[in-house]
């Protein structure tokens, strides 16, 4: 089931109106953003979608993970690839890309390309009352050596939200516990 461009009516498991919105989606992403646009369905209908512009630093292998994490989230299941760099393909279910360690590690930050987990292996430091909020569109934002546990969350998330209130995002880490699992509301 391979189609020169994405064609949301072959999408399986998914709903119509779910076809809709991603076909509305398609239409305002440009030509570079179309050829890195990746699409992850579950068998139970949910779905997780990521893509990137030529100029940005996300690899292909980098938004394939994203939009499996952000379906694997949604559905608290398992989930295949539909759609790769902008086609159709056909659909197989992949093993699990999203995991829920207790213990920070960078490695394993979900929603973030490589270079952005790179970055924060470097700069985050895990003194106490640091945290880390994230968006399941790749914004982060954190904190360190705040004054407790409650201001480093608040500032976390106001860094990660933008001002005005521009995403939705949740917390990840305070300091080097990971708090979030499979019951984090990600949208």
């Amino acid at each position: 089931m391979l189609s020169q461009q994405f064609d949301a009516s072959l999408l399986p498991y998914v709903s119509d109106k779910t076809r809709a919105s991603l076909t509305q989606s398609w239409e305002t992403l440009d030509a570079d953003q179309r050829a890195r646009f990746f699409i992850a369905v579950s068998p139970k209908g949910p779905f997780g979608s990521s893509w990137a512009g030529a100029s940005s630093a996300s690899t292909d292998a980098d938004l394939q993970r994203i939009a499996l994490q952000k379906c694997e989230q949604y559905s608290r299941g398992a989930c295949g690839l539909a759609v790769s760099k902008g086609r159709n393909i056909a659909y197989a279910e992949t093993p699990r890309t999203l995991s829920y360690p207790t213990t920070l590690d960078t490695a394993e930050i979900p929603f973030l390309n490589t270079k952005q987990r790179g970055q924060l292996g470097l700069e985050y430091t895990a003194r106490p009352f640091a945290a880390l909020a994230l968006s399941r569109t790749g914004f982060y934002g954190y904190v360190t050596g705040r004054s407790s546990e409650a201001a480093a969350r608040r500032e976390a998330m106001s860094l990660c939200e933008g001002t005005p209130k521009e995403r939705t995002c949740f917390i990840y880490s305070v300091g080097t516990k990971v708090v979030f699992g499979p019951d984090t509301k990600i949208y």
